[in-house]
């Protein structure tokens, strides 16, 4: 959640941003933000580790809603791996 300016006033909502595939990609990058947003103090990085499986399945939820009935056979399994090389053990 964030929040946004209505446009032509002053008012401030709170809006949240999301993303849907119309297909998935062979492979897929993500980008982890490690931020927390302190209203005393600002955004602050996480100077921890943000633990994730090995393994991550896409499900339905996240295709648009025009192609969820055309691509049940299309859930995909991906395999994570940190840029840094570094792993986490659980």
């Amino acid at each position: 959640m964030q929040l946004s300016l209505v446009p032509h006033t002053s008012l401030q909502v709170r809006t949240l941003k999301e993303y849907k595939f119309e297909e998935l990609p062979v492979v897929l990058t993500l980008q982890l933000k490690r931020f927390v947003f302190d209203e005393s103090t600002g955004a602050d990085k996480l100077g921890k580790m943000i633990p994730y499986p090995e393994h991550m399945v896409l499900p339905q939820y996240f295709m648009a809603s025009s192609r969820v009935a055309a691509s049940e056979e299309e859930e995909r399994s991906y395999s994570l791996f940190s840029g840094k090389r570094a792993r986490v053990v659980f």
